[in-house]
């Protein structure tokens, strides 16, 4: 038996299903410290990230940015008192989703 992690489990289910999945929403999820895995969504048309933290979202840009297929995107953050994190960079960021996901409406 193998000693995969729970992290590469999941990964790998997640490919394994990932050519039907068109709408995700992970809205508020605190525990979520990456999204690297997002790029296996390749007919992907909505990603819901409200509440994600903005760290979350800048770390994991550029699997975000391999969604060709996306067409709605929320990056929506309600800044809260005991989290006020913002973006480090959110010009850039918003550059390089404009340029990269050309289906964004």
């Amino acid at each position: 038996m193998r000693n995969d992690s729970v992290e590469e489990i999941f990964y790998h289910t997640l490919i394994q299903s990932s050519e039907q999945i068109r709408y995700v929403d992970l809205s508020r999820n605190s525990a979520i410290e990456n999204l690297i895995y997002v790029d296996c969504f390749k007919q992907i048309h909505s990603l819901v990230l409200y509440d994600i933290l903005p760290s979350v979202i800048e770390s994991s840009i550029d699997s975000i940015c391999c969604l060709k297929t996306l067409g709605l995107l929320d990056l929506s953050f309600n800044r809260r008192i005991q989290e006020p994190q913002n973006y480090s960079r959110p010009t850039i960021t918003l550059a390089k989703l404009i340029t990269s996901l050309p289906k964004l409406t």
